[in-house]
C-alpha cells in the first residue's frame, strides 16, 4: 500500500501469482477458453439464430486476444472481458485514461487486422 500506485501492484502480482500457480501445475492460461465459453452460452441464450455465427466469431477472437502483446491484452482484459470502466482500468495499471485509450485504440486495430474484419473506423482491408 506504499506504493505509488496500489491498484497497478495489486494487478501485477495478481497476474505473477496466477502465471507462478499455471507454471507449477504444468498448465497454460485458459483465458481464451474459459472467455469463449461464457461469451458464447450468453450469446446462444439471448439468441434464437445465429448461434454458429457468434461462435465461430468469438472462437477467433479470445485466443487472437491472448495473443496480443501484454500491456494491450492488460487493457482488453480489464476493459471488455471484465467490463471495467476506462477509469478504472487506467487505475489498476497505473496508466492516464488516454493511455488506455490508446491501447484499446492500438489493440482493435491488432485484432481487426489479425482477424481480417477490416480496421477499427468501420472500413474492411482489401
Amino acid at each position: 500500500m506504499r506504493t505509488e500506485v496500489p491498484a497497478a501492484e495489486a494487478w501485477a502480482v495478481v497476474k505473477t501469482v496466477v502465471a507462478s500457480h499455471l507454471d507449477e501445475r504444468g498448465r497454460r492460461p485458459a483465458m481464451p477458453e474459459t472467455a469463449v465459453f461464457r461469451r458464447v452460452a450468453t450469446d446462444v441464450l439471448r439468441q434464437t439464430r445465429g448461434q454458429f455465427a457468434v461462435m465461430e466469431s468469438v472462437i477467433g477472437l479470445y485466443p487472437a486476444i491472448a495473443r496480443l502483446p501484454e500491456r494491450l491484452f492488460d487493457v482488453v482484459v480489464l476493459r471488455f472481458v471484465l467490463g471495467y470502466p476506462t477509469g478504472q482500468v487506467a487505475a489498476i495499471m497505473g496508466l492516464e485514461e488516454g493511455t488506455v485509450r490508446s491501447h484499446v485504440h492500438h489493440a482493435r486495430g491488432k485484432l481487426s487486422r489479425e482477424l481480417g474484419c477490416g480496421d477499427p473506423d468501420g472500413r474492411r482491408t482489401p
